[in-house]
């Protein structure tokens, strides 16, 4: 959980993690306070490995995301900390891990709206035949964040030889 060292969203995040704010600084008119703390944590239940909604649909998580911030119309792309979040918060691997459920929801999206014809049988059949290879390589970069997750200590600290059960 790289910067994240809890994934309470009832807490303001800029008092319980101070560090963050250094990386949200630079955002024009950026304000500490609760609002900016329930965008925050908003961007990171839709997107960070951590959260509770990150394997369901984006179109899933975003309706959660909008009640939890009672804001129907809330819109992530519009979201001036979205960037700072993506680029700072998130580790390579999440990153890559988000591209690839973009792309799987994409696909998904275009095999539901493609009308099964004889003039799209054989380009659907062969996206068909290929869906393995995608669900592979979503597997794949989803290993990686885990491996990443497990490798890792909360600041780079050796674990003793207990916590690692060698003793």
């Amino acid at each position: 959980m790289a910067l994240l060292n809890s994934f309470d969203i009832s807490a303001n995040i800029w008092k319980i993690n101070k560090p963050l704010r250094y990386l949200f600084e630079d955002i024009k008119g950026m304000k500490f306070d609760e609002k900016s703390s329930k965008e925050f944590w908003a961007l990171a239940m839709l997107y960070h490995s951590d959260s509770p909604y990150s394997e369901i649909s984006t179109k899933d998580a975003l309706v959660a995301v909008r009640s939890y911030l009672k804001d129907n119309k809330w819109d992530p792309l519009k979201s001036k900390m979205r960037e700072a979040f993506m680029r700072s918060v998130l580790t390579t691997a999440e990153r890559s891990l988000l591209v690839q459920k973009q792309k799987i929801e994409e696909r998904d999206a275009f095999l539901s709206n493609t009308p099964y014809s004889v003039d799209t049988c054989d380009f659907l059949e062969k996206i068909l035949v290929n869906t393995k290879k995608v669900q592979d390589a979503y597997a794949d970069a989803l290993r990686r964040v885990l491996n990443e997750k497990e490798e890792s200590t909360r600041g780079a600290v050796q674990e003793s030889a207990g916590e690692l059960n060698l003793i």
